[in-house]
């Protein structure tokens, strides 16, 4: 997701507020706040990129930014990246979030594929793995600030998350344009 730079004084991002969704254990009662969650444990990576025309360029950090989410996580999950000292570049940052995989209660990663593989009358078709939690969309930010890279799409380059580029998604089809990926930042005052 792209974050503007609206002004030209340093900041560097604190924390990120990543919404998730998790699902009930029973279908039924999945509108009801008070239901039993869908049991989950899944590690994920961020990364920094610079502002490239428009589009994610050069990673701005090396630096291991992972964590874990499980059913008992908050809706929002917030990930204090203070120790990182990440700064927004002039013309703006893009902030992405890797699904790595499923973890055990401990948090290490399983050996699992990313794709299952389907059997039809055309042969094998790989299928890409829906983990857990879901990260919703929002129709609240006007501009087209979220961005997708997949393996399977557009030779793994990144693509904007709009109607022309994504054939049969349901999220756009309901107006729900962009993940609502949030963040903190300190603002410092030049001299």
């Amino acid at each position: 997701m792209f974050f503007p730079n609206k002004n030209q004084k340093p900041k560097q991002i604190t924390t990120l507020y990543l919404p998730i969704k998790t699902e009930a254990s029973n279908w039924k009662e999945r509108k009801k706040s008070t239901a039993k969650k869908r049991p989950f444990s899944t590690l994920f990576k961020v990364h920094f990129y610079e502002n490239n025309n428009g589009f994610p360029g050069d990673i701005l950090s090396y630096e291991k930014v992972i964590f874990r989410v499980t059913e008992k996580s908050e809706s929002v999950f917030e990930l204090d990246i203070t120790e990182n000292d990440i700064f927004i570049p002039n013309n703006g940052i893009f902030v992405s979030i890797q699904i790595l995989g499923y973890t055990d209660k401990q948090g290490k990663l399983l050996p699992n594929k990313k794709y299952q593989e389907v059997k039809t009358r055309r042969g094998i078709v790989k299928v890409s793995t829906t983990f857990r939690p879901l990260l919703p969309f929002t129709n609240e930010i006007s501009e087209k600030r979220t961005f997708i890279k997949r393996i399977f799409l557009d030779n793994n380059k990144w693509i904007r998350y709009e109607k022309q580029n994504i054939q049969r998604s349901k999220l756009l089809a309901e107006g729900l344009n962009n993940y609502g990926m949030g963040l903190k930042m300190k603002v410092y005052q030049r001299n």
